[in-house]
């Protein structure tokens, strides 16, 4: 993973054009990535130290004492003492026709504006208020200090560059995704592109991808970047560039670039050798697209590996959509059918006894990113660009599924329900599964397990920002009655639920055992009456009949202002708001009991466990050796230990393949075992670590070391961590596995 992540700097350079055989002076650490890069390219590259720059202690010899085509500095203005006589010293360094390419932070960034802490006092908003608020001894502690745009631009014209174009970088230069020069600025709606990323993405407040539209309609977008890359000159030529798209976290196989020139040319290049066969198979199912009839953006490979096309003026067909509901209902309708339309034109259905017999159209080549996010409306047609991806054998449905999916914001959905077209598609049952099978497309091109951890270190939960926000929506009297003791004062009250959704079953699944719950509200008619979870679900006027103080009402719905308006309307004055990241006290004992350390003897004479309570989990089909050992190590290190057994619908989904056991076999089964002193249900929807850590706080979570490595259980361990608890691996028992069963008994049958 940090391998991976270290290639994600080389974005901030890695599309520009530098001459060949040109000589190169890198300012900062001997092992930075940029110049790693160059050197990748037999370019003449030295690296120095700011303060080796600025005393002129370098080895000239190494460049034959003559000056630079291209000095680079990346993220070292902000940690200089003096700024001004660091670029005196690139100016003095820097051949007459040459290039000084600066990149740097900029401490008026919308991150910060959206709760993202400085990097270098680690608070909240202090580069925004120009370090007003660190005294002296503070300041001089910092290792650093972030600047805004006019006082770059000072530094430099002080400096001699007179001359300079500066670049907008999103969302930082560790990571850059997008890049835009001055003269141009976002065409397209960045909710549904951009992935900001932050130093501290648990103080975020606000979602930072939604504001870019305002921004640039109010002339604001390029004050407020997060980072700028500026590219200066003596002689005022620049590079011709106006925008960068990059896609480094899909890996070498499939990183690219994709830049916009002033000229009105646009090209797809990749950022390895190991991407080129990505090229060839973009300009392969272009072809094959454009022979069906869909309309895509014409493109030709060049001698030099790269995909030129012309650039568009067209609005993005996601723009287009979005804004036409509000205007004309019917013809939104309309234009979704019609964008549905160049979906099913695009491949041919396999033969039925090819696919699978679950509702769906299987087709001979899906091309899953024929979506309206890749794709403008020009003179009324729709017009696809970028359709490098393609799945063979896989669902039509899919890419419908993503259509609606990527259109729809939330605003849009009290005009005209997504339902509406799920329902218009024949979509009902079948959600599910296609935005899991495309979520599942799109986690593997992004490397997602393999970039669990920093992804966990780096990006904030949507919940978590809803949370920050109500933390500022109300006082510290409010929050806490409302969000944080949940459970007080309840003796003697009869607890309600309102809600019947995701929320209310994550409820019941973590504290229906610890409290009793009398009833569930809803404001759905045709749930009155039914029960879920055995519990009745009734009408909000239920509680209308009651005394005040005979009951409290615990608000389990996402989006909950109104029915928080609402109860208390009906009278109720004892209110919780359920907060699924929070963690509630519970009734019985769980997880962080008082535990001696491993050896000592406890007062009855009996040799302490390490930890209290523990916790396992797996699918345990065909119980065989390797599941004992396992239990019996976990059970020798806790005093209580839990065993989670997965359903088949998870084993189905996550692991390609069916169980020979059914899961309540596979349950009785784990149970007879004497290690288990607890044997439960891992909930389809709730299956991670997180989410059984919730349920049952246990110390430590055991599981086999066939995971050791693994970024995505590194992320788990990171958060066990944080929460005071332990990740424990075993040995993987070596000749036994339910899969090699499974292949044994299938050699046996046939």
């Amino acid at each position: 993973m940090n391998e991976m992540v270290r290639e994600f700097q080389k974005g901030i350079l890695n599309w520009y054009n530098f001459r060949r055989d040109r000589k190169v002076l890198v300012v900062g650490a001997q092992d930075s990535p940029i110049a790693a890069m160059l050197r990748e390219d037999h370019r003449e590259v030295s690296v120095v130290t700011e303060e080796e720059l600025c005393a002129g202690e370098a080895d000239w010899e190494e460049v034959d004492k003559k000056k630079a085509d291209y000095i680079i500095v990346v993220g070292v203005l902000e940690r200089s003492r003096s700024p001004l006589k660091m670029l005196n010293g690139c100016r003095e360094r820097l051949k007459e026709d040459g290039k000084l390419l600066l990149a740097v932070e900029n401490r008026l960034g919308l991150r910060y504006f959206c709760g993202d802490r400085d990097p270098f006092t680690q608070q909240n908003f202090d580069g925004i208020e120009d370090y007003r608020r660190l005294d002296q001894k503070a300041r001089e502690r910092l290792d650093g200090r972030c600047y805004a745009k006019s006082e770059i631009e000072k530094f430099l014209e002080e400096a001699g560059f007179l001359h300079h174009k500066f670049y907008a970088v999103m969302p930082d230069l560790t990571a850059p995704q997008l890049i835009y020069s001055e003269k141009f600025l976002p065409n397209e709606e960045l909710s549904t592109r951009y992935f900001p990323r932050y130093h501290y993405p648990g103080t975020v407040f606000l979602e930072e991808k939604n504001l870019y539209t305002d921004l640039c309609c109010n002339g604001m977008f390029f004050q407020m970047a997060n980072a700028y890359l500026v590219e200066c000159s003596l002689d005022g030529s620049f590079e011709s560039v106006n925008h960068v798209t990059l896609s480094m976290e899909r890996g070498k196989e499939y990183a690219m670039a994709t830049v916009i020139r002033e000229d009105g040319s646009v090209e797809k290049r990749t950022l390895y050798k190991e991407g080129s066969q990505g090229l060839r198979e973009t300009a392969r199912h272009s072809e094959e697209l454009r022979s069906r009839g869909i309309a895509v953006v014409e493109g030709k490979l060049t001698a030099e590996g790269r995909y030129t096309m012309p650039y568009i003026e067209g609005i993005s067909a996601v723009s287009y959509l979005q804004t036409l509901l509000f205007q004309d209902r019917e013809l939104f309708i309309r234009e979704m059918d019609r964008f549905r339309e160049c979906i099913l034109m695009s491949s041919d259905p396999v033969e039925k006894e090819r696919g699978l017999h679950d509702g769906l159209t299987y087709v001979e080549k899906c091309y899953w990113d024929l979506v309206p996010l890749n794709a403008f409306v020009v003179k009324g047609e729709f017009v696809f660009f970028d359709q490098e991806f393609c799945e063979k054998n896989y669902p039509i449905e899919l890419v419908v599924m993503r259509q609606i999916d990527l259109v729809y914001r939330k605003d849009m959905d009290a005009v005209l329900p997504r339902e509406f077209f799920i329902k218009r598609y024949g979509l009902e049952q079948k959600v599910s599964k296609l935005r899991g099978m495309a979520e599942r497309l799109l986690k593997k091109l992004r490397n997602e397990k393999e970039l669990a951890l920093y992804h966990a270190q780096t990006k904030p939960s949507p919940s978590g920002i809803i949370e920050n926000r109500q933390k500022i929506n109300y006082t510290c009297y409010e929050y806490a009655r409302l969000f944080v003791n949940l459970f007080d004062n309840i003796e003697n009250k009869k607890l309600f639920l309102f809600g019947s959704g995701m929320y209310t079953r994550k409820f019941l699944l973590f504290y229906q055992a610890d409290y009793q719950i009398e009833g569930i509200l809803d404001n759905n008619p045709a749930k009155w009456g039914t029960e879920l979870e055995g519990i009745r679900i009734l009408t909000p006027e239920t509680i209308k009949r009651m005394p005040t103080n005979s009951y409290k009402v615990i608000i389990c719905i996402k989006e909950f202002e109104e029915v928080l308006r609402q109860v208390q309307e009906l009278g109720a004055t004892d209110i919780g708001i359920y907060n699924i990241n929070m963690e509630y006290p519970r009734s019985r004992p769980v997880g962080k009991a008082p535990i001696s350390s491993q050896g000592e003897e406890t007062g009855n004479g009996q040799i302490a466990h390490k930890y209290h309570v523990g916790y396992v989990a797996g699918v345990f089909d065909l119980f065989h050796i390797g599941h004992l050992n396992l239990l019996r190590r976990a059970k020798e290190q806790c005093d209580h230990l839990i065993v989670g057994v997965a359903t088949d619908e998870w084993v189905r989904d996550g692991k390609k393949t069916e169980t020979f056991i059914p899961l309540q076999e596979r349950i009785e089964l784990v149970r007879a075992c004497r290690y288990a002193d607890e044997v439960v249900e891992i909930p389809y929807n709730y299956a991670d670590t997180r989410d059984a850590y919730m349920r049952f706080r246990f110390d430590v979570q055991f599981s086999g070391n066939d995971y050791v490595g693994n970024p995505e259980w590194d992320a788990r361990r990171e958060f066990l961590h944080q929460h005071g608890a332990e990740l424990v691996f075993f040995p993987y028992t070596e000749g036994t596995s339910s899969t090699k069963l499974k292949r044994l008994i299938e050699k046996k049958i046939l």
